[in-house]
Protein backbone atom coordinates (compact mmCIF):
# COMPACT_ATOMS: atom_id res chain seq x y z
CA UNK A 1 0.00 0.00 0.00
CA UNK A 2 1.51 3.77 -1.23
CA UNK A 3 2.19 5.21 2.23
CA UNK A 4 1.81 9.42 2.12
CA UNK A 5 4.34 11.52 3.10
CA UNK A 6 3.37 14.64 1.72
CA UNK A 7 1.81 15.90 5.45
CA UNK A 8 3.43 15.97 8.67
CA UNK A 9 0.79 13.43 9.67
CA UNK A 10 1.42 11.16 6.88
CA UNK A 11 5.39 11.27 7.76
CA UNK A 12 4.42 10.35 11.24
CA UNK A 13 2.53 7.46 10.55
CA UNK A 14 5.07 6.45 8.25
CA UNK A 15 7.56 6.46 10.39
CA UNK A 16 5.70 4.38 13.16
CA UNK A 17 5.10 1.66 10.59
CA UNK A 18 8.80 2.05 9.98
CA UNK A 19 9.97 1.83 13.16
CA UNK A 20 8.08 -1.44 13.25
CA UNK A 21 9.94 -2.44 10.36
CA UNK A 22 6.69 -2.69 8.25
CA UNK A 23 7.11 -4.18 4.98
CA UNK A 24 5.81 -1.42 3.34
CA UNK A 25 8.33 0.78 4.28
CA UNK A 26 11.93 1.68 3.44
CA UNK A 27 14.90 4.34 4.73
CA UNK A 28 14.69 5.44 1.25
CA UNK A 29 11.32 6.46 0.84
CA UNK A 30 11.31 7.78 4.70
CA UNK A 31 15.12 9.66 3.55
CA UNK A 32 13.29 11.20 0.72
CA UNK A 33 9.91 11.91 2.50
CA UNK A 34 11.37 14.18 4.86
CA UNK A 35 13.70 15.81 2.59
CA UNK A 36 10.90 17.22 0.48
CA UNK A 37 8.69 17.80 3.77
CA UNK A 38 11.86 20.37 4.92
CA UNK A 39 11.72 21.76 1.37
CA UNK A 40 8.08 22.57 2.00
CA UNK A 41 8.68 24.11 5.30
CA UNK A 42 11.43 25.99 4.04
CA UNK A 43 9.50 27.66 1.57
CA UNK A 44 5.99 28.37 4.23
CA UNK A 45 9.17 30.03 6.84
CA UNK A 46 10.29 32.38 3.72
CA UNK A 47 6.43 33.10 2.57
CA UNK A 48 5.18 33.50 6.16
CA UNK A 49 8.60 35.95 7.10
CA UNK A 50 7.89 37.92 3.93
CA UNK A 51 4.20 38.55 4.53
CA UNK A 52 5.17 39.63 7.98
CA UNK A 53 8.10 42.36 7.18
CA UNK A 54 5.57 43.52 4.45
CA UNK A 55 2.59 44.72 6.99
CA UNK A 56 5.44 46.26 9.39
CA UNK A 57 4.33 47.11 12.59
CA UNK A 58 1.83 44.13 12.92
CA UNK A 59 -0.97 44.35 15.71
CA UNK A 60 -0.14 41.72 18.10
CA UNK A 61 -3.35 39.54 18.53
CA UNK A 62 -1.95 38.85 14.96
CA UNK A 63 1.86 38.64 15.02
CA UNK A 64 1.87 35.90 17.87
CA UNK A 65 -0.13 33.40 15.90
CA UNK A 66 2.08 34.00 12.45
CA UNK A 67 5.45 34.05 14.57
CA UNK A 68 4.28 31.00 16.41
CA UNK A 69 3.36 29.17 13.06
CA UNK A 70 7.27 29.94 12.03
CA UNK A 71 8.38 29.14 14.65
CA UNK A 72 6.67 25.37 14.79
CA UNK A 73 7.49 25.40 10.91
CA UNK A 74 11.24 25.78 11.55
CA UNK A 75 11.33 23.42 14.28
CA UNK A 76 10.01 20.88 12.46
CA UNK A 77 11.84 21.41 9.68
CA UNK A 78 14.88 20.70 11.96
CA UNK A 79 13.05 17.17 13.16
CA UNK A 80 12.28 15.99 9.76
CA UNK A 81 16.20 16.61 8.67
CA UNK A 82 17.45 14.65 11.71
CA UNK A 83 15.32 12.24 11.08
CA UNK A 84 16.50 11.73 7.38
CA UNK A 85 19.87 12.04 8.69
CA UNK A 86 19.46 9.08 11.58
CA UNK A 87 17.81 6.93 9.21
CA UNK A 88 20.93 6.85 6.96
CA UNK A 89 22.75 5.81 9.89
CA UNK A 90 20.08 3.04 10.93
CA UNK A 91 19.45 4.42 14.99
CA UNK A 92 16.22 3.48 15.67
CA UNK A 93 16.54 4.63 18.94
CA UNK A 94 17.08 8.29 18.11
CA UNK A 95 14.19 7.90 15.73
CA UNK A 96 11.89 7.10 18.29
CA UNK A 97 13.03 10.02 20.46
CA UNK A 98 12.29 12.56 17.08
CA UNK A 99 9.23 10.97 16.38
CA UNK A 100 7.71 12.04 20.02
CA UNK A 101 9.42 15.71 18.76
CA UNK A 102 7.64 15.47 15.96
CA UNK A 103 3.97 14.99 17.40
CA UNK A 104 4.68 17.45 19.71
CA UNK A 105 5.87 20.06 16.74
CA UNK A 106 2.81 19.05 14.92
CA UNK A 107 0.37 19.56 18.48
CA UNK A 108 2.26 23.11 18.38
CA UNK A 109 1.49 23.90 14.99
CA UNK A 110 -2.32 22.76 15.00
CA UNK A 111 -2.64 25.17 18.03
CA UNK A 112 -0.99 28.53 16.35
CA UNK A 113 -3.36 27.57 13.71
CA UNK A 114 -6.36 27.51 15.54
CA UNK A 115 -5.50 30.67 17.13
CA UNK A 116 -5.04 32.21 13.78
CA UNK A 117 -8.24 30.58 12.15
CA UNK A 118 -9.84 32.33 15.43
CA UNK A 119 -8.58 35.15 14.60
CA UNK A 120 -10.04 35.53 11.36
CA UNK A 121 -13.12 34.40 12.32
CA UNK A 122 -13.74 37.04 14.72
CA UNK A 123 -16.76 39.59 13.91
CA UNK A 124 -13.94 42.33 13.85
CA UNK A 125 -13.07 44.81 11.63
CA UNK A 126 -9.52 44.75 11.39
CA UNK A 127 -6.77 46.61 9.15
CA UNK A 128 -6.31 44.80 5.88
CA UNK A 129 -2.05 45.25 6.53
CA UNK A 130 -1.54 44.95 10.13
CA UNK A 131 -4.51 43.58 11.52
CA UNK A 132 -5.05 46.18 14.15
CA UNK A 133 -8.69 47.41 15.01
CA UNK A 134 -7.88 50.75 16.51
CA UNK A 135 -9.52 53.67 14.58
CA UNK A 136 -11.34 53.72 11.43
CA UNK A 137 -9.02 54.36 8.90
CA UNK A 138 -6.21 52.45 10.67
CA UNK A 139 -4.21 55.69 12.85
CA UNK A 140 -1.11 53.30 11.30
CA UNK A 141 -1.81 52.48 7.73
CA UNK A 142 -4.29 54.41 6.70
CA UNK A 143 -6.59 52.32 5.63
CA UNK A 144 -10.26 51.65 6.07
CA UNK A 145 -10.87 48.52 8.22
CA UNK A 146 -12.52 45.44 6.75
CA UNK A 147 -13.71 42.00 8.29
CA UNK A 148 -11.11 39.21 7.17
CA UNK A 149 -11.63 36.49 4.95
CA UNK A 150 -12.42 33.48 7.25
CA UNK A 151 -10.61 31.40 5.03
CA UNK A 152 -7.76 33.36 4.83
CA UNK A 153 -7.67 34.29 0.95
CA UNK A 154 -5.90 31.06 0.04
CA UNK A 155 -6.69 27.42 -1.93
CA UNK A 156 -7.83 29.45 -4.87
CA UNK A 157 -7.50 28.61 -8.40
CA UNK A 158 -5.80 31.08 -10.85
CA UNK A 159 -7.49 32.30 -14.09
CA UNK A 160 -5.86 34.71 -16.30
CA UNK A 161 -7.56 36.58 -19.43
CA UNK A 162 -7.04 39.43 -21.61
CA UNK A 163 -9.71 42.12 -21.19
CA UNK A 164 -10.10 45.84 -22.06
CA UNK A 165 -7.87 48.27 -20.45
CA UNK A 166 -11.20 49.85 -18.70
CA UNK A 167 -10.96 46.73 -15.99
CA UNK A 168 -6.49 47.00 -15.17
CA UNK A 169 -6.75 49.88 -12.69
CA UNK A 170 -9.52 47.83 -11.18
CA UNK A 171 -8.14 44.77 -10.74
CA UNK A 172 -4.91 46.57 -9.80
CA UNK A 173 -6.87 48.47 -6.73
CA UNK A 174 -8.61 45.48 -5.68
CA UNK A 175 -5.35 43.54 -5.86
CA UNK A 176 -3.95 46.50 -3.70
CA UNK A 177 -6.78 46.66 -1.20
CA UNK A 178 -6.06 42.22 -0.69
CA UNK A 179 -2.89 42.97 -0.01
CA UNK A 180 -3.27 46.24 1.91
CA UNK A 181 -1.55 48.27 0.42
CA UNK A 182 -4.40 50.91 -1.01
CA UNK A 183 -8.00 52.04 0.57
CA UNK A 184 -11.04 50.89 -0.26
CA UNK A 185 -12.41 54.19 -0.75
CA UNK A 186 -9.36 53.93 -4.08
CA UNK A 187 -10.93 51.55 -5.67
CA UNK A 188 -15.06 52.56 -5.06
CA UNK A 189 -13.54 55.59 -6.68
CA UNK A 190 -12.80 53.80 -10.01
CA UNK A 191 -16.04 52.36 -10.65
CA UNK A 192 -18.38 54.74 -12.24
CA UNK A 193 -17.12 54.91 -15.41
CA UNK A 194 -17.34 51.23 -16.14
CA UNK A 195 -20.80 51.30 -13.89
CA UNK A 196 -22.00 53.27 -16.78
CA UNK A 197 -20.89 51.33 -19.48
CA UNK A 198 -21.90 48.31 -18.42
CA UNK A 199 -25.76 50.24 -17.71
CA UNK A 200 -25.35 51.46 -21.15
CA UNK A 201 -24.47 47.81 -22.64
CA UNK A 202 -27.73 46.85 -21.05
CA UNK A 203 -29.86 49.31 -22.89
CA UNK A 204 -28.48 48.76 -25.87
CA UNK A 205 -29.01 44.66 -25.78
CA UNK A 206 -32.61 45.10 -23.78
CA UNK A 207 -33.67 47.42 -26.75
CA UNK A 208 -32.22 44.75 -29.39
CA UNK A 209 -33.65 42.02 -27.77
CA UNK A 210 -37.02 43.96 -28.19
CA UNK A 211 -36.70 43.38 -32.30
CA UNK A 212 -34.84 39.78 -31.77
CA UNK A 213 -36.68 38.45 -28.65
CA UNK A 214 -35.56 34.84 -30.01
CA UNK A 215 -31.71 35.41 -29.86
CA UNK A 216 -29.10 32.99 -28.20
CA UNK A 217 -26.53 35.48 -28.63
CA UNK A 218 -28.52 38.50 -27.14
CA UNK A 219 -29.79 36.51 -24.29
CA UNK A 220 -26.58 35.70 -23.18
CA UNK A 221 -25.27 39.12 -23.31
CA UNK A 222 -28.02 40.44 -21.73
CA UNK A 223 -27.55 37.64 -18.49
CA UNK A 224 -24.40 38.10 -18.54
CA UNK A 225 -24.38 41.88 -18.70
CA UNK A 226 -26.52 41.48 -15.64
CA UNK A 227 -24.22 39.37 -13.53
CA UNK A 228 -21.34 41.84 -14.19
CA UNK A 229 -23.29 44.78 -13.12
CA UNK A 230 -24.30 42.84 -9.95
CA UNK A 231 -20.51 41.62 -9.52
CA UNK A 232 -19.72 45.64 -9.74
CA UNK A 233 -22.38 46.17 -6.81
CA UNK A 234 -21.07 43.96 -4.59
CA UNK A 235 -17.74 45.32 -4.26
CA UNK A 236 -19.55 48.59 -3.89
CA UNK A 237 -21.42 47.17 -1.16
CA UNK A 238 -18.45 46.28 0.56
CA UNK A 239 -18.25 50.11 1.78
CA UNK A 240 -20.75 49.32 3.67
CA UNK A 241 -20.51 45.51 4.82
CA UNK A 242 -16.61 46.20 5.07
CA UNK A 243 -16.50 42.06 4.33
CA UNK A 244 -13.52 41.35 2.49
CA UNK A 245 -15.67 38.45 1.47
CA UNK A 246 -18.25 41.22 -0.61
CA UNK A 247 -14.99 42.46 -2.42
CA UNK A 248 -13.65 39.12 -3.40
CA UNK A 249 -16.74 37.57 -4.98
CA UNK A 250 -17.91 40.84 -6.41
CA UNK A 251 -14.67 40.79 -8.21
CA UNK A 252 -14.86 37.12 -9.41
CA UNK A 253 -18.52 38.03 -10.60
CA UNK A 254 -17.05 40.56 -12.22
CA UNK A 255 -13.76 38.92 -14.15
CA UNK A 256 -15.81 35.57 -15.10
CA UNK A 257 -18.64 38.09 -16.67
CA UNK A 258 -16.36 40.15 -18.41
CA UNK A 259 -14.33 37.34 -20.14
CA UNK A 260 -17.78 35.76 -21.39
CA UNK A 261 -19.42 39.20 -22.35
CA UNK A 262 -16.23 40.34 -24.39
CA UNK A 263 -16.83 36.81 -26.29
CA UNK A 264 -20.42 37.25 -26.69
CA UNK A 265 -19.70 40.86 -27.84
CA UNK A 266 -17.32 39.76 -30.86
CA UNK A 267 -20.98 37.10 -31.70
CA UNK A 268 -22.79 40.25 -31.98
CA UNK A 269 -21.13 42.07 -33.82
CA UNK A 270 -20.28 38.77 -36.37
CA UNK A 271 -24.19 38.66 -36.10
CA UNK A 272 -25.60 41.96 -36.41
CA UNK A 273 -22.64 44.04 -37.49
CA UNK A 274 -22.43 43.10 -41.26
CA UNK A 275 -19.46 43.37 -43.27
CA UNK A 276 -18.35 47.02 -41.18
CA UNK A 277 -19.01 44.53 -37.93
CA UNK A 278 -16.88 41.64 -39.36
CA UNK A 279 -14.07 44.07 -40.20
CA UNK A 280 -14.05 45.17 -36.69
CA UNK A 281 -13.75 41.91 -35.04
CA UNK A 282 -11.24 41.14 -37.11
CA UNK A 283 -9.59 44.06 -36.33
CA UNK A 284 -10.08 43.65 -32.48
CA UNK A 285 -9.03 40.15 -32.43
CA UNK A 286 -5.73 41.17 -34.02
CA UNK A 287 -5.02 43.94 -31.47
CA UNK A 288 -5.77 41.75 -28.37
CA UNK A 289 -2.33 41.68 -27.53
CA UNK A 290 -2.38 45.48 -26.93
CA UNK A 291 -5.03 45.08 -24.48
CA UNK A 292 -4.28 44.76 -20.51
CA UNK A 293 -3.63 41.02 -19.82
CA UNK A 294 -6.03 40.88 -15.82
CA UNK A 295 -5.14 38.15 -13.54
CA UNK A 296 -7.16 37.16 -10.99
CA UNK A 297 -7.39 33.88 -8.64
CA UNK A 298 -11.08 32.92 -7.57
CA UNK A 299 -12.54 29.12 -6.74
CA UNK A 300 -15.02 28.06 -9.86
Amino acid sequence: MTQDLSTINGIIRYLKLWLESDPSTSTDSLKQGCMKMADILNAAISETDLELSQTGDTDESLAEPVESCILAYERLRDIVLDIAESASQGTGEAIRDFLNELEEAAEFLRRAQEELHTWLQAPITRCPRCGGQEGDPCPICHLELLFPDPQGGTESKFRSALLPQAYGPIFDAYTAVRNGEKTLSELIRLLPPVERDIREFIASVTASLSQQPDSASLIQARDTLVELNDGLRQIRKTWESRKMTDLQDGWAKVFRSAVRFERLRLELLEEFGGEQGLAKVSQERSQLSQQDSVSISFDD
